[in-house]
C-alpha cells in the first residue's frame, strides 16, 4: 500500500496526507464492489446491494479505509481474488483461465500486503463455495494458472528488491 502512495506523491510533487491515504480508500471502495459482485453470484442482487452498502457502513471498515494501512489492500485483494475464482468456477474456456490468473494475481497482492492470508482465504473459498452448487466446478489444472498469477504479482515486488540488495532484505 505504501508503494502506490509513494508513486502518487511523486506525481503530485510533494508529500500529502490525503495522497498517502488515497490507495487505502480506493482499496476500500474496490472491496465493497467486490463484495457486491460476490453477493450477486452467491445470493442475489438485493442481498448483494445490502451487503456492499452494509460493508461500507461498518465502522471498522470505514476507519481502515481512511488510514494508510495494508489491511484494506489485503481485504480488497482477498475479495477480488474470490470474485475471480467465482468467475472461473462458473465458466469454461479462455475466460476461466483469465479469471484464474486474475484471482491468483489478486491473491499475490494480498500476500504482499499481509502475508499468507492473501492465499489462504481464496483457497478456502474455492474449496467451500461450490458445495451445493451443481453448476460450479472447482479448478483442477487451473491451479497452475492461479499459482502463476500469484507468483507474477509477488515477483513484481520481489525481483526489484532482490536486484537492489541481492536478497539482503528478503
Amino acid at each position: 500500500i505504501h508503494a502506490p502512495a509513494a508513486a502518487l506523491m511523486r506525481l503530485w510533487g510533494e508529500p500529502s496526507v490525503w495522497i498517502g491515504r488515497l490507495p487505502s480508500a480506493v482499496a476500500g471502495l474496490a472491496g465493497a464492489l467486490a463484495a457486491y459482485a460476490l453477493g450477486l453470484a452467491l445470493v442475489g442482487r438485493r442481498a448483494a446491494l445490502l451487503g456492499a452498502v452494509g460493508l461500507l457502513g461498518m465502522p471498522g471498515y470505514a476507519v481502515l479505509a481512511r488510514e494508510a494501512l495494508p489491511d484494506m489492500a489485503l481485504c480488497a485483494s482477498i475479495l477480488l481474488s474470490c470474485v475471480g475464482l467465482t468467475l472461473a468456477m462458473r465458466r469454461d474456456g479462455v475466460r476461466s483461465v483469465l479469471a484464474l490468473a486474475f484471482a491468483g494475481a489478486c491473491a499475490g497482492v494480498g500476500v504482499l500486503a499481509k502475508g499468507p492470508y492473501g492465499l489462504l482465504f481464496p483457497l478456502f473459498f474455492a474449496l467451500l463455495a461450490p458445495v451445493g452448487r451443481s453448476d460450479w466446478r472447482r479448478p483442477r489444472s487451473g491451479w497452475l494458472v492461479f499459482a502463476a498469477g500469484a507468483l507474477a504479482a509477488v515477483s513484481v515486488w520481489a525481483v526489484p528488491v532482490y536486484l537492489r540488495d541481492h536478497g539482503g532484505y528478503l
